[in-house]
């Protein structure tokens, strides 16, 4: 008996890749199918709407990222056409009061070992109206009990693989407000830079006219701007010569430039 098992989101994926691996070892009469299983080649829509027909057990695998998606909502409604289907949904980290029409006329199955046995417990019975292998009620409880726990870790694993994938994202205003603040830092952090630079090696970068710096030296690129090149010639007025230099004189201007640092 086939079952179509619908997803959308890489969360339900790997639910639904899973679980249709899971069932097969649960109940062998199944034959689980979700749209990865497309054959290489074949027209997928057409594929698609042969399995849809064909089904007996519809499973859509839910989260809060796919509850509103074209396609989960496109194949619940196929299925919901075929008299015969039995459409229910498995709820990963929701509650049946969090899903709104149309899918909210399905029945819902929660990720717990109660639920999940309760929809294995409804497929087995559909296997057995459809003239299929079933199992007895007791031997069906035994090797739920035997695999439950592979599927209960496939959700917890879901859950930490997602939470190590996900970060939350910034808003505009704060991505903004960090630029600003790292382009307030970078600033003066160059003016800090370029000030002791023009203090410690004036007399190596100034000959002593300001356009005779190295063009290949730092101050020497920031000079290339026009902005910087009016704000260091006024720093670079202040610093003394050599041949003129007075103590006194000196000390005071070095006094001047400090403090516009």
């Amino acid at each position: 008996m086939q079952v179509f098992i619908s997803w959308s989101g890489e969360a339900s994926k790997f639910i639904a890749e899973n679980l249709k691996n899971w069932l097969e070892n649960v109940l062998q009469s199944l034959e689980p199918w979700l749209s990865v299983d497309i054959t290489k080649g074949s027209r997928w829509n057409i594929e698609i709407s042969e399995k849809l027909e064909k089904s007996r057990v519809g499973i859509i695998c839910l989260t809060r990222e796919n509850l509103n998606e074209k396609w989960i909502l496109f194949e619940a409604g196929a299925l919901s056409k075929t008299k015969e289907a039995h459409v229910c949904t498995l709820l990963y980290e929701l509650e049946p009061t969090d899903i709104e029409y149309p899918l909210a006329q399905f029945q819902h199955t929660k990720s717990t070992k109660e639920d999940i046995f309760k929809l294995l417990k409804t497929i087995n019975e559909i296997l057995g109206k459809n003239n299929e292998k079933s199992l007895k009620d007791q031997n069906l409880e035994e090797i739920f009990e035997k695999f439950w726990p592979d599927l209960d870790n496939i959700f917890i694993e879901v859950k930490s693989k997602l939470s190590s994938e996900q970060k939350p994202k910034r808003s505009e205003i704060e991505v903004l407000n960090e630029l600003l603040s790292l382009s307030r830092n970078q600033s003066t952090k160059i003016e800090k830079i370029l000030t002791n630079q023009l203090i410690q090696t004036r007399s190596q970068l100034i000959n002593p006219n300001i356009n005779q710096v190295s063009p290949n030296s730092l101050l020497g690129l920031m000079l290339a701007s026009s902005s910087w090149g009016e704000k260091w010639s006024e720093l670079a007025r202040k610093i003394p010569n050599k041949e003129n230099e007075n103590p006194e004189t000196d000390r005071s201007d070095l006094k001047d430039i400090e403090g516009s640092k």
